[in-house]
């Protein structure tokens, strides 16, 4: 289809904060950081605690203006401490600051 752009995302939380959830949102080639109300993960059944990752679909058709992030639940369990600063620092030491 014309203009249409769909990428998938491994996603973890990395903070929770005054009903914000801070996500991080990785693929192959690209991460981004986000915040995203906790209510709108709790309606897609994601647990809403540090550690918990999920997937995130994004769909664009850019011809119609209209984008969607789509998150649902991993299978995953929950990622540690420790698993959390590894991926950080992985994707810090190939990509830099981001």
């Amino acid at each position: 289809m014309f203009g249409f752009k769909k990428e998938n995302f491994g996603c973890f939380i990395t903070e929770i904060e005054d009903d914000i959830a801070y996500i991080t949102l990785c693929n192959d080639d690209k991460k981004f950081y986000m915040g995203i109300l906790l209510k709108d993960l709790k309606n897609r059944k994601i647990e809403c605690k540090v550690g918990t990752i999920f997937t995130a679909v994004y769909k664009e058709l850019s011809w119609l203006k209209w984008s969607v992030f789509i998150f649902s639940p991993s299978e995953r369990p929950s990622y540690t401490k420790e698993e959390i600063e590894a991926v950080q620092k992985y994707y810090e030491d190939r990509y830099g600051e981001i």
